[in-house]
């Protein structure tokens, strides 16, 4: 699928689109259910392609030679592997370790000159790391139970922006805090890339949380 317009260019074998033989390479989706999808992300379209299994969806669709139609198929369970809480902030731990041994070395050693940025990035690590242990119960809660289920967004998937769900019990200091701890994932490509997000769950639409 494409940027502004969704053209299908590929069925997922055993899923319901392909199962139907009711949908066409080279059709633009215009519409699922009631929402207009031209120029949403691929990943809020995936939300609202999920449901129940056995829910009905309806796409409505644009032939290549303009025709429009609408398409009714069954949702399918659909079993995707979940992305843990320490999996995901792992990486942002081992490199606030990294630069702890190297900025603030044992007594009686020499510390490196260090950039700025590189104090400033420890700084932002120790301080979203703090915050995140001691809220790590309330966003582990049935809501957010896995990193997975937060609100992410990406033009690409080397291109993934994470924010902290907005939860009960959750300051906007602190939220603002997780975020930018969270913003260092954004930086490393290969990082995200690890985490296999394609074949995680799609989170929450914003306008749900």
């Amino acid at each position: 699928m494409g940027m502004d317009k969704h053209i299908i260019i590929k069925l997922t074998i055993g899923s319901p689109s392909a199962t139907s033989g009711d949908i066409l390479m080279g059709e633009e989706l215009t519409h699922v259910d009631e929402f207009k999808v031209r120029n949403l992300p691929i990943e809020s379209i995936d939300v609202l392609l999920s449901g129940a299994p056995d829910s009905k969806v309806r796409l409505h669709l644009i032939s290549l030679r303009g025709v429009g139609r609408d398409v009714f198929l069954n949702r399918i369970a659909c079993h995707k592997p979940s992305i843990s809480w320490s999996r995901a902030v792992y990486p942002l731990r081992m490199r606030r370790r990294e630069l702890e041994k190297s900025i603030l070395p044992p007594d009686g050693q020499v510390a490196l000159a260090r950039s700025e940025a590189e104090k400033l990035e420890l700084l932002q690590l120790q301080e979203g790391e703090t915050v995140f242990l001691k809220v790590r119960k309330i966003l582990t809660s049935d809501i957010f139970p896995t990193f997975d289920t937060i609100t992410r967004a990406h033009a690409t998937i080397n291109a993934t922006h994470f924010y902290t769900p907005k939860v009960k019990g959750l300051s906007a200091k602190n939220e603002a805090t997780l975020n930018i701890w969270l913003s260092w994932l954004n930086r490393n490509n290969k990082l995200v890339a690890n985490l296999k997000l394609p074949n995680a769950r799609p989170p929450a639409l914003p306008s749900a949380l």
